[in-house]
C-alpha cells in the first residue's frame, strides 16, 4: 500500500534508526491523508434505495465510509461509489452495463475523488504505512482479553511499539482500553507472563478485566492468572463432553474433579445455574459436581469470584497441590467420573498422583499436553507415553483431540482415556514433605 512507510522517512530525516520511536513522534493524522478516483454513478435521489438494492455486489464497501454520497452539483441527485480494482473495469460489469442502459433509471456513468483520512483506515492499513516496507509480518492479529489487547511483538518490531500499540488502541475504541506486549515466556509455576503497557490507561488495576465465554462471566487479573481466550472452542468442547456423558449415564450425580482449574473456564459453566438445567425436564437435568483446585492462589480467589458471579451449585473450591488433592479426596468421596487436567506443559507428569488409585470407579481423565507435530504420523505416541510413564502402566485406549496449532512444530493436545484399572497396584506416590507441611500450614491459617 505504501512505497516509503512513514518510519523510514523519519529514520532519513534523523539519520538512523532510533532504538524505540516515541509516542510524541507518531505523525500527525494528516500525514496518512490520501484522495483517490473511484469509478460512479449519479443517480436520481429517489431511486437510491432500489439501485443499492439491485447493485449490491458492485457496491464499493469499506467500514465506516459512505457509499452513497450527496451530488454537490445537484441536490436532486446522488452519487453512488462502485467498486474500484486494477483488473477490470466495474462499468463493464453486465449489471451496471444493463442499469446504464435502462433509460428509466436516469444514470449517469461518473468519476467521483474520495478523501481517505486515518479515521478510515482500518490497523492493517495504518501498521503498514508506519511501518518498514519489508517487514515479514504486520502485527494486526492479537488476542483481546476483557478491555485488553494483548500482542507478542517480533523483536525488529519493538521499536515501533507504542506506535502500534496507539493504532491498536485508536481502531479498537472504546471497548479495548490498554495494549499490552508479551515480555518474556510463560515459565513461571502458575503459568503467567510478563507484560509492558503499550497504549492506553495503565492506572491501577489497569490489568482487571471481565470476559465472557459460554454464558458465563468471569473476572480475572490478566498479570496474575493465566487465561488464553484462543482456548475458548476447547472449553467449549470439553464441558459438551462431559455433560452429554453425564447425562446419558442418567447417572444421579456426575463428579468431576479439575485439577488445575485456573479461574473456572470449565468449572463455572459446567455447575452454572443456567447450565444444570431444570428439573422440571428429567430428561435434560444434568446435576454435576465439580471439586476445582488451582495452586495459584489469584486464580484460587478469582475461582471462587466467579464461582459466585456466576451462581454456581455444587462448586468447591480448593488451593493446594493437585497431587496432593487427588490422594486426600479419595478420602472424602465415593466416586470420580472426569478429571480435567489443563496444564498443557506438564499435565502428563501429575499423573503419577493416580497410582494406587482407591476408589471403586476409574474416572475418564482429560489430559491436555503439548506435542511435536511430527508425532502426527504415529498417532501422538510421545503423548501417550508420556501418560504411561507416569502412571506407570499401559493405557489400553485412548482418543487424541487436536486443540490447537501452537507453532509451527507444536500441537495442543487433549488425551482423553479411562484410568486404567491396572493402576491400582502401582504403589502410590510419596510427596514430598514440603508440599504435606505446605497443605498443614495453609489449613491452620485458614
Amino acid at each position: 500500500m505504501h512505497e516509503t512507510s512513514v518510519s523510514e522517512n523519519h529514520d532519513k530525516q534523523e539519520g538512523k534508526p532510533q532504538t524505540c520511536y516515541p509516542l510524541d513522534a507518531f505523525p500527525s493524522r494528516t500525514t496518512f491523508d490520501e484522495t483517490s478516483d473511484f469509478p460512479a454513478l449519479s443517480i436520481p435521489a429517489k431511486k437510491t434505495a432500489e439501485t443499492r438494492r439491485l447493485l449490491s455486489s458492485v457496491l464499493f464497501y469499506r467500514p465506516k465510509m459512505k457509499t452513497v454520497l450527496e451530488d454537490p452539483e445537484d441536490s436532486s441527485r446522488r452519487i453512488l461509489l462502485l467498486q474500484k480494482n486494477s483488473d477490470t473495469d466495474v462499468f463493464e460489469h453486465e449489471l451496471v452495463q444493463s442499469f446504464l442502459a435502462d433509460a428509466n433509471n436516469d444514470a449517469r456513468q461518473i468519476s467521483h475523488t474520495v478523501r481517505i483520512t486515518y479515521d478510515d483506515l482500518d490497523a492493517d492499513e495504518l501498521l503498514r504505512k508506519i511501518l518498514p516496507s519489508d517487514t515479514k509480518e504486520i502485527p494486526s492479529a492479537f488476542e483481546t482479553v476483557g478491555s485488553l489487547i494483548h500482542i507478542n511483538l517480533r523483536d525488529e518490531l519493538l521499536p515501533y511499539k507504542y506506535w502500534i500499540g496507539k493504532v491498536l488502541l485508536d481502531k479498537h475504541q472504546p471497548r479495548i482500553k490498554t495494549v499490552v506486549n508479551k515480555v518474556g515466556t510463560i515459565e513461571t509455576e502458575y503459568r503467567t507472563f510478563g507484560m509492558e503497557v503499550i497504549a492506553g490507561s495503565s492506572a491501577k488495576g489497569w490489568s482487571e478485566v471481565t470476559v465472557k465465554e459460554e454464558n458465563c462471566t468471569f473476572r480475572l487479573d490478566f498479570q496474575t492468572v493465566y487465561w488464553n481466550s484462543r482456548l475458548g472452542g476447547e472449553h467449549r468442547r470439553l464441558v459438551n463432553v462431559i455433560r452429554k456423558e453425564a447425562r446419558d449415564s442418567q447417572r444421579e450425580t456426575t463428579t468431576v474433579l479439575d485439577l488445575m482449574a485456573g479461574v473456572g473456564p470449565f468449572a463455572v459453566p459446567l455447575t452454572a445455574h443456567m447450565h444444570q438445567g431444570s428439573k422440571s425436564k428429567a430428561s435434560s437435568h444434568v446435576n454435576i459436581r465439580v471439586f476445582a483446585n488451582d495452586l495459584n492462589p489469584e486464580s484460587f480467589w478469582y475461582l471462587q469470584i466467579n464461582a459466585t458471579d456466576n451462581k454456581c451449585a455444587n462448586l468447591v473450591c480448593f488451593n493446594k497441590d493437585a497431587r496432593l488433592l487427588v490422594q486426600e479426596i479419595q478420602n472424602q468421596i465415593e466416586q470420580v467420573d472426569h478429571v480435567i487436567m489443563n496444564l498443557p506443559a506438564s499435565a502428563p507428569e501429575f499423573l503419577d498422583a493416580f497410582r494406587g488409585w482407591k476408589l471403586s470407579k476409574c474416572p475418564v481423565v482429560h489430559v491436555h499436553c503439548f506435542c511435536p507435530k511430527s508425532s502426527e504420523s504415529d498417532d501422538h505416541q510421545e503423548a501417550i507415553t508420556r501418560c504411561e510413564e507416569a502412571l506407570g502402566c499401559t493405557l489400553q485406549e485412548a482418543d487424541i483431540h487436536i486443540v490447537r496449532d501452537v507453532s509451527p512444530t507444536k500441537n495442543m493436545l487433549c488425551v482423553s482415556f479411562h484410568l486404567p484399572e491396572a493402576v491400582r497396584a502401582v504403589p502410590p506416590l510419596d510427596l514430598p514433605a514440603e508440599v504435606t507441611e505446605s497443605a498443614n500450614k495453609k489449613a491452620r491459617v485458614e
